[in-house]
């Protein structure tokens, strides 16, 4: 160590400096350039490993009089090899190398060393490569330090010197604590690129946002937008295509730094394909950037926005020239050497409007390497030269996490300002409009009702399509005239309109749709039978006769209807649906209204060719289980689900079960279908089980010919042993006119089941001819009540009947009862005072598929009894009383455009998605200022207070607390914020029992749990328990992971009723929490370092051997104590203590014992002076002090004399002493310090007294006091 340089010293200038650090390198610089300082040595490097093992020295400071310097050099994966690596990665070890001695020592990362261990040390020898390698470098001496990075090896600092020297343990545990520092200058580097790209991204959507505003639809803005993107991303060149859209627009493509036209290029089928983000199986793109919305994530008591589908696919030239369909102008991309594209489909909601293609030329790096080894690999030498050579490699760039995601935001933007304009067009140009009937035109109504479908899966309420078409229309046309024909259209349109005017609760929307037909379209529905009143309504447009030339025409319509999601989840299916059902309304008679059945589209089908794919389709895998929950309709507890079983028709799409259910069984393949059902249940219960811990009812439906087949039983056992499901939660549904068939067969059956465990349900119940007899007779569990008469149950008519005489018999034979077709809350309210016992339907749950299902059982949120509730929305009138004063026609109509409430304000709900997108960013930026806010100090306790008092602030909740893990998996509540209603439960400690079997493994993924009403979620009662203890109603939890590790949770509590959690802001707080995480990190690691300061500044002070003070420890204390009894006026007593003739000791005995010898003495002072404010110090060899504040001579005499009792104690034999053994002489000063006098002065005095004590024949004391105190050169 350099003897000019003081360790507070070095702490002080590397902490200075390292705060005014602006980069990462500056930081690294100024560790190595004080460390070399402080160490005396030749070098300090600091060498970082990539990817590939090999290596770059970042930062150095060297004496370049005696090393070379090796800054900015590389070193192959060789110079490391793999034992050194795991000797410094894996078991983080600091290894020193004597090339001198051709010797090693190796002491822990941590740096803490005992006094045996660093004086005895433990060397190891050094293979004799590495030793040539140093010696090559220059070098004599070397101490390498890990330098570790989330729990990997980040690289290593090297400290070099061209003499031969040995660390001290001061030394070792000073490279340690500055191997903390780099990490936490890398932790700190990571935070401000993180910062950095999120100011860039918000950058970027601000001057996208603005160039749109101010400049509109104009090639300049668009050129202007790209070079912006182009620049941000650090692209060499861009392409943005906006595709043609339905106002007739053309495509339009802008360049950016690219000399050769992409016009005709892009028009290829190639290009179509990769822009609309389509590319071919058998490309293997770069993996895509994650979109936030893809993160595993809560299902919440809202539906989350739209995701964002403008996901980037990356490619290589050489990836796309290996398509067989590659064209390329050779110029265009050899000449300019691009070699790498991203390209961003710009969609959302499946709505494509263009792409973005950002393109990368060929780069060429050049290295510096530190020696160039032979071409010979046989030759196993080390390098005898560092000379450096330089290397070129031409690389293809590739697009980093970061790039990907700004890419992402940027494309989302212009995807926002390209709809926006498309809309504008849309509405201000007739191909929008209808000529005749001045109409909304299908164009827009495809478009709406794309977007109500979007509305509708947020809000849980139908979507209703109308076909109407006027009967007979062609012979009026034929009979009056065209022309007369359209005045008649014109007129419906009108009356229709007049019809839909009061009821703008449901947003209607009516259309031109071609012929004589019109398309309306209904929203917010909550049933079919809420429709049929509108029907009706609708219909009686016709009962008044229309007058043509001046003659009454008595016209009928007949009207086709489909509903979302029932039957269809997109405008091409509904349309198709609803003109089916009013292909069947104009077969049944005309003037009347049906809905669509599934059954309707089976005359449709081709039967010979499905016939033929459903003889295939099981072997193809084309078949797939959806499973619709079953609740307790008092609780809303989940109790079980329902296997329904699907075809995915490879072309036809999804076929009704109703079409292809008849069909196997007429091709005998019903059997078959059967058993894979059963199989892939029961199979599917275990997965669910094993995965969630939780065990549900499993209800299989039986067919016909499955019940009668007498090997039928066996299978069923046999499956349920081969998965190992518990018979008791296999249910089997068999209907009530199969059970009638046979019914002393069915008995006897049913009991074989029963004895199994197996429990039986009778399906359809209602719709046999089953007796009350024959019912008592069957060992059954459930009765099922049909979905017809769930369907009537409102009408209370003879359906209603018979649903409470089910319910009733079910309760006189100890039966459940479940309702299926549970569609509207009214239907569900009914039944449960009717006391049904569970029930399912769409209402409640949909079917989900089994990935989908496996969540729902994760979340206890989605079982929270009750329908999703809706977006808050402002109430509309429904009836031309509430809507205000005037008539119909003092008032606008919704879907006119000639009026001042055109239909066009609707289809302005395209642009609500750039606004909720635009609510997000504000949000987001919010977000940012509360991480910025929580990374600014570096002290744990303000990180962790800070994030819960603005996490209370952003939610506007009741208390937020971060709960940290033990290694139990329990933990401790270690900071809280809460309103004044709320107790606190800081520092509680939780030991939850239901946590480490159901929710630990999701909370290591990261995933987010939200219950909005504890007392309605399937929560473990002890769970509930602990949560209604802590008052709270409702809780949302958000894991604080980093780098994989489960530090700890971010919970949010309402204490005093039940909340939805907005699902946007879950997935804030979710990135807040990463950064949370890491400013978690960055502050327990600066809080290490201070540890490891403070640890470092006592090492500093003790003595390396006796573990006393040193000799800088005893010269501040003395000078601090002399100020602070100068003050209150108090004696300070000082004891020189002399090991009496420990030359000989040494000579006899031997070094070593020597040692021992001090540190037993040491020990024994430390007996006897053991007040706070007493110091026990080596003072030089075999000297000693002890310093004694607010002490008189007597209290010193008497320490005096109590240690030379404990030194005889001691009995250390020693023969050259006159005595036989170990003693002392002991030199003792006392005085009141005076601001004139130095307190050398009385260390002088304190030496001349044991001066004399030794002159006396040693193991003696002498001591001055006051004014007795000689007079020595310390005096001012």
């Amino acid at each position: 160590m350099n003897p000019n340089r003081s360790l507070e010293d070095f702490l002080r200038n590397v902490i200075n400096k390292f705060h005014r650090a602006l980069t990462l390198r500056e930081t690294l610089q100024v560790i190595v350039e004080e460390a070399r300082i402080f160490l005396g040595v030749d070098r300090v490097k600091i060498y970082k490993f990539a990817s590939d093992g090999s290596g770059e020295v970042l930062a150095e400071a060297v004496n370049r009089a005696a090393l070379p310097s090796l800054l900015g050099l590389h070193f192959p994966v060789e110079d490391i090899p793999p034992q050194a690596r795991e000797e410094l990665g894996n078991q983080r070890k600091m290894i020193a190398v004597d090339v001198a001695h051709r010797r090693k020592k190796s002491h822990e990362l941590s740096g803490r060393i005992s006094p045996t261990e660093h004086s005895n040390g433990h060397y190891t020898t050094v293979d004799s490569c590495h030793i040539q390698y140093l010696l090559a470098m220059g070098v004599l001496s070397s101490l390498t330090v890990p330098v570790m990075q989330d729990q990997q090896l980040w690289g290593i600092m090297a400290v070099h010197h061209s003499k031969p020297r040995r660390f001290t343990e001061q030394e070792w545990e000073t490279m340690a604590l500055l191997s903390k520092e780099v990490s936490l200058a890398i932790t700190q580097s990571q935070l401000s690129r993180q910062v950095h790209q999120q100011q860039v991204q918000e950058a970027l959507v601000q001057r996208l946002e603005t160039t749109v505003a101010q400049y509109g639809d104009r090639p300049e803005t668009w050129q202007y937008a790209l070079e912006t993107v182009g620049q941000a991303v650090e692209a060499d060149g861009a392409v943005l295509y906006i595709a043609p859209d339905l106002t007739g627009s053309v495509a339009q493509h802008y360049q950016w730094n690219l000399r050769f036209d992409w016009g005709n290029w892009l028009e290829t089928s190639l290009w179509q394909e990769l822009m609309r983000g389509q590319p071919s199986a058998a490309m293997e793109p770069m993996a895509a950037v994650q979109s936030t919305w893809e993160k595993p994530r809560p299902f919440t008591s809202v539906a989350p926005l739209p995701p964002t589908n403008c996901v980037p696919h990356g490619y290589t030239l050489g990836e796309l020239e290996q398509r067989s369909d590659w064209i390329a102008p050779p110029e265009s991309l050899s000449a300019e050497n691009f070699q790498s594209f991203l390209i961003v489909p710009l969609a959302a909601d499946q709505q494509w409007v263009g792409s973005l293609i950002l393109l990368r030329k060929e780069k060429s790096l050049v290295k510096h390497w530190a020696g160039k080894r032979g071409i010979d690999r046989r030759n196993i030498l080390p390098r005898l030269s560092f000379e450096a050579w330089e290397e070129t490699q031409k690389l293809v760039p590739t697009w980093n996490r970061s790039e990907r995601k700004l890419a992402q935001v940027a494309s989302t933007q212009l995807y926002m300002a390209i709809t926006q304009q498309f809309v504008t067009r849309l509405i201000t140009q007739q191909t929008a409009y209808d000529p005749l009937t001045q109409l909304p035109n299908w164009i827009i109504f495809n478009r709406q009702l794309t977007l109500a479908l979007l509305d509708a899966l947020y809000e849980g309420k139908m979507v209703g399509v109308l076909v109407i078409a006027m009967d007979r229309f062609k012979r009026i046309n034929e009979s009056f005239g065209h022309k007369t024909g359209d005045g008649l259209l014109q007129e419906v349109a009108d009356r229709l309109n007049q019809k839909l005017s009061p009821l703008a609760a449901y947003s209607p929307l009516l259309s031109r749709w071609h012929g004589d037909g019109f398309t309306i379209l209904l929203t917010q529905i909550s049933d079919n039978q809420e429709m049929i009143p509108l029907c009706e309504r609708l219909l009686s447009t016709f009962q008044e006769p229309f007058f043509l030339q001046g003659q009454p025409i008595y016209l009928t319509a007949s009207m086709g209807i489909s509903t979302a999601p029932y039957d269809g989840e997109t405008a091409e299916s509904l349309l198709k649906f609803a003109e089916i059902a009013l292909t069947r309304a104009k077969c049944q008679g005309k003037n009347t209204y049906q809905f669509y059945r599934p059954q309707d589209s089976a005359p449709m089908l081709d039967r010979l060719t499905l016939e033929s794919d459903l003889r295939q389709a099981l072997t193809n895998q084309e078949f797939v289980l959806y499973f619709q929950p079953q609740v307790a309709l008092d609780t809303g507890k989940l109790l079980g689900v329902e296997a329904l079983v699907r075809w995915q028709h490879p072309r036809l799409g999804q076929v009704a079960p109703d079409v292809f259910i008849p069909l196997a069984e007429e091709l005998g393949l019903i059997n078959h279908l059967g058993q894979w059902v059963l199989e892939t249940a029961c199979a599917t219960h275990q997965h669910f089980f094993r995965e969630t811990g939780r065990r549900l009812r499993m209800a299989v439906n039986i067919s016909a010919r499955q019940f009668q087949d007498e090997k039928w039983l066996n299978s069923v056992l046999e499956c349920l042993k081969r998965t190992g499901m518990p018979p008791e939660d296999l249910e089997l549904e068999i209907t009530e006119s199969l059970m009638m068939e046979d019914i002393k067969g069915t008995v006897v059956l049913l009991h074989r089941l029963r004895e199994e465990g197996v429990q039986v349900a009778i399906d359809d119940f209602g719709t046999g001819y089953s007796s009350l007899s024959i019912l008592k007779q069957l060992p059954i569990h459930r009765l099922k009540i049909d979905k017809s008469f769930v369907n009537d149950l409102l009408n209370e008519g003879a359906d209603t009947a018979i649903i409470q005489y089910v319910i009733d018999l079910a309760n006189g034979l100890n039966l459940e009862t479940v309702a299926e077709g549970i569609e509207s809350e009214a239907q569900l309210q009914r039944l449960q005072k009717m006391g049904c016992h569970l029930g399912q339907g769409y209402f409640l749950t949909r079917p989900l598929p089994a990935e989908a299902m496996m969540t729902y059982l994760y979340y206890p949120q989605i079982l929270d009894f009750g329908p999703t509730p809706p977006l808050p929305k402002v109430a509309l009138p429904e009836t031309e009383t509430e809507a205000g004063q005037g008539n119909v026609g003092d008032r606008p109509l919704p879907n006119s455009l000639n009026r001042e409430n055109p239909w066009t304000e609707k289809l302005h709900d395209y642009v609500l998605l750039k606004e909720r997108l635009q609510q997000r960013n504000v949000k987001e930026k919010l977000v940012l200022k509360i991480a910025n806010k929580i990374r600014a100090s570096l002290n744990i306790n303000d990180i962790l207070y800070s994030t819960v008092t603005e996490v209370r602030q952003f939610l506007n909740t009741d208390r937020v607390v971060l709960f940290k893990f033990n290694s139990q998996w329990s933990g401790q509540v270690v900071t809280e914020s809460h309103n004044d209603f709320c107790r606190s439960i800081i520092n509680d400690e939780i030991d939850d029992p239901c946590f480490k079997g159901h929710y630990l493994r999701l909370y290591r993924e990261g995933r987010v749990r939200a219950v909005s009403d504890i007392e309605k979620a399937d929560l473990a009662d002890c769970h509930k328990e602990l949560l209604r203890h802590y008052q709270v109603k409702a809780n949302l939890v958000v894991p604080v992971v980093f780098n994989e590790n489960l530090w700890g949770l971010l919970i949010a509590h309402e204490c005093k009723t039940p909340r939805y959690w907005q699902e946007e802001d879950l997935q804030l707080l979710m990135e807040l929490a990463t950064q949370v995480a890491i400013a978690i990190h960055q502050g327990e690691l600066y809080e290490q370092l201070e540890t490891a300061n403070i640890r470092l500044q006592q090492i500093s002070s003790l003595d390396a051997l006796t573990q006393v003070g040193n000799r800088y420890l005893f010269d501040s204390t003395l000078e601090r104590e002399w100020q602070r009894l100068q003050r209150i006026r108090e004696p300070l007593a000082l004891l020189l203590c002399d090991v009496d003739f420990f030359k000989g000791f040494n000579d006899n005995y031997g070094h070593p014992a020597g040692d021992r010898c001090l540190k037993k003495i040491a020990d024994a002072m430390a007996k006897v002076a053991k007040r706070p404010t007493d110091l026990v110090a080596r003072y030089g060899g075999e000297e000693f002090a002890i310093i004694l504040s607010e002490t008189s001579l007597e209290g010193a005499i008497n320490v005096t004399e109590a240690l030379q009792v404990e030194v005889a104690n001691l009995a250390i034999p020693h023969t050259v002493s006159g005595t036989g053994h170990v003693t002392l002489s002991i030199g003792i000063a006392v005085y009141t310090p005076e601001r004139h006098i130095n307190p050398n002065a009385l260390v002088k005095a304190a030496d001349l007294a044991l001066y004399e004590a030794k002159a006396k024949g040693r193991n003696q004391w002498l001591a001055y006091e006051g004014s007795q105190l000689p007079h020595v050169d310390g005096e001012v």
